[in-house]
């Protein structure tokens, strides 16, 4: 969906323009629509948009006024509501896009409430320029991917390991490295296969004071929400007013995340939650279509994912994945994962289907639900619920 990276160097060193361009430039694939830098003495940032939420210009990143930067990348479900709650004159917000909500948020209520009252999947990265403090933020459960990497001369951090290589020492680390073919790697919220390259985990944001030492801090931990009374009133409940609390809080859901200026679309794997997932859009987008990996084989569930079609009524694209594909893509697919695919090996046949969406859509943007609770993009955990929306320049394969 979006590319962020960027550095913070120690008080007295100044950020090259050549560097930023080249994170940015590795970076591309995830936003080819509009790529900008922005130099602040010591702070630099690059971002490359796929737009998604006011395609306009006013949308483009780096965010920018006289004291504070931002850029982001993903998703916030709730920002026209939270829009009018913020006390400030709608002429303050540029444009329309959920950027443009979080930064007058951040501005107006700080990092630390922003984060409490946000709901969606993102990344981003603010700082102030006076305190010059570096805010590196990341969701709930870790959806979007933020990468960063302490050294001698400051900070840099990145959405993808390799774009931090333009900048600093990029090395993988061996030890890591076997471990990851027992999945360490790949099914880690804080580790990468890289020396010195961590995640920020998810419910998590690192704070940094140019010249200091990066603190960690959490602000949302999953069996911290877990109540004890609601449980007991669900175990006293009847199951038919389960499912009716059920089946009202999940389409509140889905409904919640269709959230784009332009036609959106489904990838489904013929199982029961992303045939729900379909099912639950409804009529109101009538452009709506799905796409779908015909493995090819005993186990092919395209047959499910074309009876899903049928009942809903709407086209069904398929990608068709034939055995010697797996050896042919894994190369180019680990490339993306930064990580031996060992957890999500359906990470393979799911970029077929982005293949197979860009042809038939021309462009393809990423928009949406959020179920990898493992650090990773929805978009690297093929079978996971991921809705897209068509664009008209490029489109970004994670």
């Amino acid at each position: 969906m979006c590319g962020i990276a960027g550095v913070l160097l120690k008080p007295g060193c100044e950020v090259e323009q050549l560097p930023l361009l080249k994170m940015a430039e590795i970076l591309r694939h995830r936003g080819p629509d509009h790529t900008q830098t922005v130099k602040r003495k010591h702070f630099g940032c690059a971002h490359t948009r796929l737009s998604i939420v006011d395609l306009s210009p006013a949308g483009n990143q780096p965010f920018v006024n006289d004291r504070y930067v931002l850029v982001y990348n993903g998703e916030i479900y709730n920002h026209l509501a939270l829009r009018e709650k913020l006390r400030v004159q709608p002429h303050e917000f540029r444009g329309t896009s959920d950027t443009a909500t979080l930064f007058s948020s951040l501005i107006h209520l700080g990092v630390e409430r922003t984060l409490e009252l946000i709901r969606g999947m993102f990344a981003f990265a603010f700082y102030d320029c006076v305190e010059e403090i570096l805010y590196l933020c990341r969701d709930r459960f870790g959806i979007k991917p933020l990468v960063w990497k302490s050294g001698a001369n400051g900070l840099y951090w990145a959405s993808e390991a390799k774009a931090l290589e333009a900048v600093t020492f990029l090395e993988p680390d061996p030890i890591k490295a076997l471990h990851s073919l027992a999945s360490i790697a790949d099914h880690s919220a804080e580790y990468t296969a890289f020396k010195d390259v961590w995640q920020v985990p998810p419910g998590n944001y690192l704070v940094c004071k140019a010249g200091c030492e990066p603190v960690m801090r959490e602000y949302y931990n999953l069996p911290s929400q877990v109540s004890q009374a609601e449980y007991k009133e669900l175990d006293r409940a009847s199951s038919r007013d389960v499912r009716e609390r059920f089946l009202s809080l999940f389409q509140r859901s889905v409904k919640s995340m269709l959230m784009s200026d332009a036609p959106m679309g489904a990838f489904v794997s013929g199982g029961v939650d992303s045939s729900l997932v379909a099912a639950a859009v409804g009529n109101g987008f009538t452009d709506f279509q799905l796409f779908t990996a015909n493995v090819v084989g005993r186990f092919s569930e395209y047959a499910d994912a074309r009876l899903l079609a049928d009942h809903i009524g709407r086209e069904l694209h398929q990608s068709r994945f034939e055995p010697q594909q797996m050896i042919e893509d894994w190369a180019r697919c680990t490339y993306h994962y930064e990580a031996p695919i060992i957890t999500h090996t359906n990470s393979i046949p799911f970029a077929s289907v982005a293949r197979v969406a860009k042809r038939s859509l021309s462009t393809i943007s990423w928009a949406c639900l959020p179920k990898d609770l493992n650090g990773k993009d929805t978009a690297a955990a093929p079978g996971k619920h991921t809705i897209f929306c068509r664009r008209n320049k490029g489109m970004s394969i994670i």
